[in-house]
């Protein structure tokens, strides 16, 4: 019960709840069926496949039938996999040992940034190294947090965290006595036991006067901030986006924020447009959305009885659940929700509706497609139609394709899926594709010397598998580790043989005939919508 009640207090916190009346028609769980029965002491979301659980007071990974991937058997886990392994614990005080997804003892996996550097340690000092693992700053660092696109926080002699730039030069001396990790441009700081906000621009947003640090909300480029006892927004430069309005303010989510306006919740944009109306007025509480489902709560505000319900992108109650039911967010397709025993369970989100997203450009009609071989013309048709292609590669599709143009379908992509576009850049002296740069920001291709790009080079196969990996990971799906299984797996190059194993563990590429991948072969412009579809469909 203890746990029963922690869990629905943290869940409180985390979406900032009021909560008012409850509205006559909430009667029953409308749309409610468990996709995994009630049964487990505790769980979590899941994250690549598997989720956590507890079982008599030992913790296991389920999968998504509800069975156990591997027994509960530890003493404590951490909560999610990344990149195939997680941490458990095989007793109390001891120590904590790495995994992977089948419960087998696996080396530590390199704490990887998406923006193309990542951590190592060498003699018990950190240091960072490029995507091919050419090490770009030795180790000389206590401690190291991952890069965002700019800059990363170190340690080096002592305990105070400065910041380093991807030269590896002190650019904020070290200050702060804690740090969290870079999240959308913002990073939490603790100074003399307070925790603040600072920025990748290099400015303290939020002076440290928080006792917590998820007191210090913000996400998605955006910070919540409070002016006499009115809330607003600002962005990563400290500049008022939102002016303050509002009697309450979530964070954004899926570019949404639930916010309180004269009596009622509704839900903007990062404009200060309302998006979504209220649903009734004075009615509900809202959460933040997430895999286009949000959590709303009704109750009569004066018992403890209550109505977990989930709306979607249109406003639209969707599910609600049993009374005095919880839940936390949608992941993966599921939701934990908790019973009046305190038992935990899964539902799925398969059967909700939801409103087209809006970064989707309109379906077309292919064109050209003559010039497409005959393999692969149905493929290309459903491409176009899904918005995948880029008007530019819509003809000469066997064509061997280019470093640039491969980049259009990756950014197009990524846009599509996760329905927000990349409003950063990363420059190149040799090119000003806006592709490139968006590609470049959010870590998925990378310059080849020079400060150079070379958009116009041919594009092999192996190169193709990294962007595609790598793609997956920014797009936060990324692919488990695997090893390739080619008869020339030798002619793999070292920084591309990872990714070459986890695609083709994915099925998003095969081989050229033979068992042959052929990492050097060139790759055409068919090719590479038909991958780019099978990575959209596996992802979707």
């Amino acid at each position: 019960m203890k746990k029963a009640v922690c869990f629905l207090v943290a869940l409180v916190i985390a979406v900032g709840l009021i909560v008012t009346a409850v509205p006559t028609q909430v009667q029953a769980a409308d749309g409610f069926t468990w996709t995994i029965e009630p049964q487990f002491d505790w769980a979590a979301e899941f994250s690549e496949g598997l989720a956590a659980v507890e079982v008599d007071g030992l913790w296991g990974f389920i999968n998504r039938d509800g069975r156990f991937a591997i027994e509960p058997q530890f003493y404590q886990v951490s909560l999610f996999f990344d990149n195939g392994t997680t941490f458990v614990q095989d007793e109390s005080g001891g120590q904590w040992r790495t995994i992977d997804r089948y419960g087998n003892t696996a080396q530590p996996q390199p704490w990887v940034s998406p923006f193309g550097l990542y951590v190592f340690m060498r003699d018990q000092q950190f240091g960072f190294r490029d995507a091919d693992g050419v090490t770009v700053i030795e180790p000389q660092f206590r401690n190291a947090r991952p890069f965002n696109e700019v800059l990363t926080a170190v340690t080096l002699d002592g305990d105070l965290w400065g910041f380093i730039d991807k030269q590896g030069n002190m650019v904020i001396e070290p200050q702060f006595n804690d740090v969290s990790i870079f999240d959308g441009g913002f990073i939490r700081v603790k100074a003399d036991g307070l925790w603040g906000l600072f920025s990748v621009a290099g400015k303290i947003l939020i002076e440290p006067q928080f006792e917590n640090s998820w007191e210090v909300r913000f996400s998605e480029g955006m910070v919540v901030f409070e002016e006499n006892g009115l809330w607003g927004y600002m962005d990563v430069y400290g500049n008022r986006v939102i002016e303050p309005q509002f009697g309450a303010a979530q964070i954004f989510s899926e570019g949404l924020a639930a916010v309180f306006y004269r009596e009622d919740w509704k839900f903007i944009d990062k404009q200060g447009n309302t998006v979504i109306e209220p649903i009734m007025k004075a009615s509900f509480a809202a959460g933040v959305f997430s895999e286009g489902m949000a959590i709303a709560i009704f109750s009569d505000g004066f018992s403890p009885d209550s109505n977990w319900a989930f709306i979607n992108t249109a406003g639209e109650i969707v599910i609600i659940l049993p009374e005095n039911y919880t839940a936390s967010a949608f992941s993966e397709g599921m939701a934990v929700v908790s019973n009046t025993q305190g038992l935990m369970g899964f539902i799925s989100i398969t059967g909700a509706s939801t409103t087209p997203p809006a970064t989707t450009p309109p379906p077309t009609t292919a064109t050209n497609i003559s010039t497409a071989s005959d393999w692969a013309q149905a493929g290309i048709t459903t491409a176009i139609s899904a918005g995948l292609v880029p008007q530019t590669l819509q003809n000469y599709y066997t064509n061997n394709i280019t470093r640039a143009e491969f980049t259009a379908l990756a950014v197009l992509l990524y846009e599509t899926i996760t329905e927000t576009e990349i409003t950063g850049r990363t420059t190149f002296n040799d090119t000003n594709d806006i592709n490139v740069q968006k590609a470049a920001y959010i870590g998925i291709v990378g310059g080849t010397g020079g400060g150079n790009f070379s958009p116009n080079m041919p594009f092999n196969r192996e190169q193709a598998a990294v962007i595609i990996s790598r793609l997956a990971y920014a797009i936060g799906q990324p692919f488990p580790q695997a090893a390739a299984t080619f008869a020339d797996n030798a002619q793999l190059s070292p920084w591309a043989a990872d990714s070459v194993g986890q695609v083709q563990a994915a099925n998003i590429m095969g081989g050229v005939g033979n068992n042959i991948f052929d990492p050097q072969g060139t790759f055409t412009r068919e090719q590479s919508i038909i991958t780019i579809l099978r990575l959209f469909e596996t992802l979707s």
